[in-house]
């Protein structure tokens, strides 16, 4: 498994966040967070994110629907991780690659650069030391998860 670290600073505050891309099940990773994608239209989510919240329980399903969850692309919100072995949930509204015409197909990459970063920056914010991060996006959303994830690690370093 792969790890790197963010160095994020926010006025006075600073963290030390370890990123890992696991090469296994997301659902068994020890970490403080993972990180998943969230479908604001109702949407059935993709297959990744389904099998995140399947396992993590009821318990995580019963608080996504009580909270008022994000609309727009790039937000995100956190939910407590149920069964999972990690302590917290984030869920991102990702982009979907089919929204975006061949003109813009770079928004769409940046769209999801600017996702993973605001997803890694609340698990800062939430002071969490460690988050996996499985390629968001890349399976029903369709978006070119490794192009993206070179933009992103590239701008937070």
């Amino acid at each position: 498994m792969e790890t790197v670290t963010l160095d994020w600073k926010r006025g006075k505050h600073s963290k030390s966040l370890n990123i890992s891309f696991p090469g296994c099940s997301i659902t068994d990773v020890d970490a403080d967070a993972v990180i998943t994608v969230f479908t604001s239209s109702g949407d059935k989510p993709g297959v990744l994110s389904e099998s995140i919240i399947k396992r993590a329980g009821n318990s995580v399903l019963d608080e996504i629907h009580r909270s008022e969850n994000p609309k727009k692309v790039s937000e995100n919100f956190v939910t407590k991780a149920g069964s999972l072995k990690c302590k917290f949930i984030i869920h991102c509204i990702c982009p979907k690659w089919a929204n975006y015409d061949e003109g813009s197909k770079s928004e769409c990459l940046k769209d999801l650069c600017n996702t993973v970063k605001r997803a890694l920056f609340t698990a800062c914010e939430k002071n969490l030391g460690s988050v996996a991060l499985p390629p968001i996006g890349s399976g029903k959303l369709s978006t070119q998860w490794q192009t993206s994830r070179s933009n992103w690690q590239e701008t937070s370093n």
